[in-house]
């Protein structure tokens, strides 16, 4: 008996993707009849029935999902690792524009180096600025924002979390007095 291949799990994915030996036939470009011969082909390898046929639909057997299982992870990987590979093929060039508060910059700024030092094709713009920013005329590539943005359009990822706080010095708080609300901050200057 023959060790199965690729194409023996490719079989029962077209069918399972298909949902019947003409949907997989369609998916793999062939004839209904070559879908019928690699089958038999893979069942033959298998040593098992794969599918039981009753008119124009078809049940995997144990057997046939037990192979459909290990074929979607086999796809998976397949499909993961020529995306990795092409990736590497395929240097990272140009200019990523990132906005963000200038609170955020200085933890920002070491990116820009590090991305050099991996990608030397590739180059940050760092732009700080507290004025708006709008991603979706093209204003940057990125924006490290304080508030989560309202356009359901734009990507939303948590990236890291850091705190702020508000100092006074003591004569300042004598003559001034403390603010007890948020609201009350709207009275006193900020630098």
């Amino acid at each position: 008996m023959t060790d199965p291949n690729w194409s023996d799990f490719r079989i029962i994915l077209a069918l399972d993707k298909g949902g019947s030996v003409s949907g997989a036939a369609r998916l793999l470009g062939v004839d209904t009849s070559t879908v019928s011969r690699r089958l038999a082909a893979a069942e033959g390898v298998f040593g098992a029935k794969l599918i039981v046929r009753g008119g124009g639909a078809f049940r995997f057997t144990p057997e046939g999902l037990a192979v459909l299982k290990a074929a979607e992870v086999m796809d998976a990987t397949v499909s993961t690792t020529t995306l990795d590979v092409r990736s590497m093929r395929q240097a990272a060039e140009g200019t990523v524009r990132i906005a963000c508060v200038p609170t955020a910059a200085h933890v920002l700024r070491p990116l820009v180096g590090e991305v050099g030092d991996t990608h030397p094709g590739l180059h940050v713009d760092l732009m700080s600025s507290i004025s708006g920013i709008d991603l979706s005329k093209g204003d940057a590539d990125i924006a490290v924002r304080t508030i989560p943005p309202k356009d359901p359009g734009l990507v939303i990822a948590h990236t890291f979390t850091w705190g702020s706080a508000l100092y006074a010095s003591r004569d300042y708080l004598a003559r001034h007095g403390r603010p007890d609300t948020p609201e009350a901050l709207c009275d006193h200057p900020l630098v």
